[in-house]
């Protein structure tokens, strides 16, 4: 038996004595909630049936018992009758009842009577809750008038390939769900979905499991590992990384930690304890998880499934043309200079947009370029003594380091800039880094020194493959990628050089980046999100689905007017906490000018901004 096998046997049963002991915490069928933790609890007990079936187990005869005490105390034809909207609970649970062998017939038959009477009243139900309903009366072999579970798949959110952005902790549910009902928890290989389709929806697992893991939701996160066990695959190696920070944050008394969601506020009108309403449903799904993989180890793939086939909505002519939007934002926004008080970093900026634009789509045939930086290198020589002091901070001082680089190149010199770039120099030249850290935090600054001709070219080692395995679960859930994304840019030399470092780490990095900027995208830190996608380009991963629906969603960031973000409610914040703030200038315009800079180089392979130097 293998050491994960082994320790999700051990949690399986912690979390079953878990739920045992707290059983009685539930003592409501009258409501929405507690229906629906009965209903968990009963299919645990079926799924341990069918997997377990000659194993006795007191504990799942316990939860059985006390189902059926429940039913017989609180009446499930008044809860039929009341509550119809609840029909598919009562299903499920009679569905679970009767794979653990009960005979209910009176059950049943009031079972009965709610589906002809819910036929009857043609209750408006989504595909999804259809399905569930549909699903628990199929295997309870109750016959009813409903859509199959194949048509019903058909009009459902994965059966129409949704971008992985779009997608809500809701829709994750909805997800793991229409997998576990089309293959029965596993028990059989379904066929709704195509052999075309099935890697995309692979796919939005693996991606769904990186995103709730760096949220460190184990619920969904549960969900999201039974689905590997349905879909009979398994990517290396988010799913031994997932399934390792699981079963590490279970607790002493077995309960794995949820997050008390506003489904279940209900219990802020009972008398049930916060701990039980807050852990059940992670402990029941996790108990299940372990359950249905409790004797199998994965066979991964060997197919990176970040590399799936995908066509960008962006063309080159495309992202150009979003380029281009953003250019004439950056003019408009120049022009305006001279009826707003503005600071140094705002020249820094729009110089260097111009710059990315001219050098990576027009080739610097833009006419008003050369004009436009003699222009903005009087305004910064005429704002000198102001301008030094605000320069010295970072990152403006790479700012302006990038910009004595620009105008260098356009034989164009700033005597601000200029003798900032000598201070910078001297202070860099005798400084000597005492940590690996330290030295790669000053690589760019020393390389843009290269560039104007002060410092010979900085070099770095290559990458190396963490030694514990805590350190590579780390790369999903901690790690500062910051600080890693400049560690890629030195190392690579700005996607120049090839690193050689071993192929399991690159997996591991290929995916954490992914899963990292996907997270960072979602959370609308795009700045972070821009970082993230020049690193898979420096690291070459910068082709296959996961980099591609990346680089669609930036473009999609763009507004009207042609600048990118849409940032009303920090836009909101910003300006309460500091009135003085000017929100074109110090959020629109640096996120503008990085969304230029992210797609010249995402769609440009041989375009990189330090190299244009």
């Amino acid at each position: 038996m293998s050491n994960l096998t082994q320790r999700r046997s051990e949690a399986f049963d912690k979390c079953l004595d878990w739920i045992c002991e707290n059983i009685y915490e539930l003592d409501a069928l009258d409501c929405h909630f507690g229906l629906k933790v009965l209903s968990e609890m009963n299919l645990l007990c079926s799924l341990y049936k069918r997997k377990l079936n000659n194993i006795y187990d007191d504990r799942i005869n316990k939860i059985i018992f006390f189902t059926t005490e429940q039913l017989r105390r609180v009446g499930y034809l008044d809860g039929l009758a009341r509550m119809p909207e609840s029909l598919s609970f009562y299903a499920f649970i009679y569905k679970s009842l009767y794979e653990c062998g009960l005979k209910l017939q009176e059950f049943r038959n009031a079972i009965v009577a709610a589906v002809d009477q819910e036929a009857v009243n043609s209750r408006e139900r989504i595909p999804f809750g259809m399905m569930d309903l549909c699903y628990a009366l199929n295997k309870a072999n109750i016959r009813h008038p409903f859509p199959t579970l194949r048509s019903l798949y058909h009009k459902t959110l994965l059966a129409k390939d949704p971008a992985i952005l779009s997608l809500n902790l809701n829709d994750a549910y909805d997800i793991t769900h229409i997998i576990f009902y089309l293959s029965d928890f596993g028990f059989r290989k379904f066929t709704e979905i195509s052999a075309q389709q099935l890697p995309k929806v692979r796919w939005i697992i693996t991606v769904l499991t990186g995103l709730y893991l760096r949220d460190q939701d184990w619920d969904i996160l549960a969900e999201l590992l039974i689905c590997y066990h349905c879909l009979q695959w398994y990517q290396y190696p988010i799913y031994e990384v997932a399934w390792n920070n699981l079963l590490n944050v279970q607790r002493a008394d077995g309960s794995i930690p949820g997050l008390l969601r506003s489904e279940k506020l209900e219990m802020k009108s009972k008398s049930w304890n916060k701990n039980f309403t807050q852990n059940y449903h992670a402990t029941i799904i996790t108990a299940i998880a372990c359950l249905l993989t409790i004797d199998r180890n994965p066979i991964y793939g060997c197919r990176n499934i970040h590399y799936l086939p995908a066509k960008s909505k962006v063309s080159l002519s495309g992202a150009r043309l979003v380029c281009k939007r953003a250019h004439l934002w950056l003019g408009e926004l120049y022009k305006s200079l001279d009826q707003v008080e503005y600071d140094f970093p705002s020249l820094l900026y729009i110089l260097l947009g111009e710059w990315i634009y001219s050098d990576a789509f027009e080739t610097r045939s833009l006419p008003t370029l050369y004009a436009l930086a003699e222009e903005i290198s009087e305004k910064i020589d005429t704002q000198s003594a102001s301008a030094n002091n605000k320069m010295l901070t970072y990152p403006v001082a790479n700012l302006a380091l990038l910009d004595t680089a620009i105008l260098r190149a356009l034989n164009i010199r700033s005597k601000t800039l200029e003798d900032f770039t000598k201070v910078v120099h001297e202070s860099i030249r005798t400084h000597i880094p005492k940590t690996e850290e330290e030295n790669i935090s000053l690589f760019q600054s020393r390389f843009l020194l290269h560039k104007i001709g002060l410092m010979p070219i900085p070099g770095c080692k290559n990458l190396e493959m963490p030694e514990r395995l805590d350190e590579l679960n780390g790369l999903y859930v901690s790690k500062d990628w910051d600080y890693l994304s400049k560690y890629v840019a030195a190392t690579s030399l700005f996607g120049t050089k090839k690193i050689r470092f071993d192929r399991n780490l690159k997996v591991h990095i290929h995916s954490s980046i992914v899963f990292h900027l996907f997270h960072s995208l979602y959370s609308y830190n795009l700045k972070m999100g821009f970082q993230l996608l020049q690193t898979m380009c420096y690291l070459h991963l910068n082709k296959g689905r996961s980099f591609k629906q990346a680089l669609d969603f930036i473009a999609q960031q763009q507004r009207p007017d042609g600048s990118f973000g849409f940032f009303g409610p920090e836009a909101s914040i910003l300006e309460k906490s500091d009135p003085k703030i000017k929100i074109k200038f110090d959020l629109y315009l640096p996120i503008t000018v990085y969304a230029i800079w992210t797609i010249a180089e995402a769609f440009r392979s041989d375009y990189s901004v330090f190299l244009s130097l």
